[in-house]
């Protein structure tokens, strides 16, 4: 083990070390080992916050200011969210919007056949759940 010796301590310390010593009961030497123990293993090494790491890091170089540019007002959010409506804010013409309603006329009776087919497919007497599992 290595050792150290301290010297030109200030009165008022080594009397404050003496009492310390007294009130613990160990030897000055052990005393010591328990400060210097504590005074070392029970604070951080270093910050763990990263931007203040990154800050220091960078400190030499000197502060970068950049300016932020202004924001525009944000829009106006849409009035409907219905899809026939669309053709009216691109300025589509007559034809193009009765066109545009057939063809979502169409893709909503393909939908209503996609779901028809999907609750055929399905076995109309199932029990619930809670039913089936209660007997567990």
């Amino acid at each position: 083990m290595a050792s150290i010796t301290v010297r030109n301590l200030e009165e008022e310390l080594k009397r404050r070390l003496r009492v310390q010593v007294a009130e613990n009961g160990r030897s000055m030497e052990e005393e010591v080992r328990v400060i210097l123990r504590t005074a070392l293993y029970c604070q951080p090494l270093a910050p763990q916050d990263l931007a203040a790491a990154i800050g220091a890091r960078f400190a030499p170089l000197g502060r970068v200011k950049l300016d932020i540019p202004p924001r525009s007002p944000m829009r106006q959010p849409p009035r409907s969210a219905s899809w026939s409506a669309w053709p009216n804010r691109v300025g589509m013409d007559e034809n193009g919007r009765q066109q545009h309603k057939r063809e979502i006329d169409d893709l909503e009776k393909v939908f209503a056949a996609m779901r028809h087919a999907r609750t055929i497919s399905q076995p109309r007497n199932t029990q619930p759940l809670r039913s089936s599992i209660a007997h567990l």
